[in-house]
């Protein structure tokens, strides 16, 4: 087995560190951010389709709730009056 010399572990654990750091600060920075900033872009739609499923999540999360309801036995295809969107006031 191989054994990290001093420095080996100093300049790796540096490195764990420093990643750690930019870690923390990400975190930092999606949780001080409102899900509902995009309304104040430009181009909404455009914006929209920049941003990630977890983002679309949240502001989805902020403005509705959606429910799905059973579409029956047998039914193999999406139909869209099975959704139900309740809009947080």
């Amino acid at each position: 087995m191989a054994r990290l010399t001093r420095e080996q572990f100093r300049t790796a654990n540096k490195r764990v560190l420093d990643r750690l750091g930019e870690l923390e600060a990400q975190i930092a920075g999606a949780g001080s951010a409102s899900p509902l900033a995009i309304v104040a872009a430009e181009d909404v739609r455009a914006t929209w389709q920049t941003l990630s499923i977890a983002q679309r999540r949240a502001i989805i999360a902020a403005l509705m709730t959606p429910v799905l309801h059973l579409p029956g036995r047998g039914t193999r295809t999406f139909r869209p009056e099975t959704v139900e969107i309740r809009w947080k006031a």
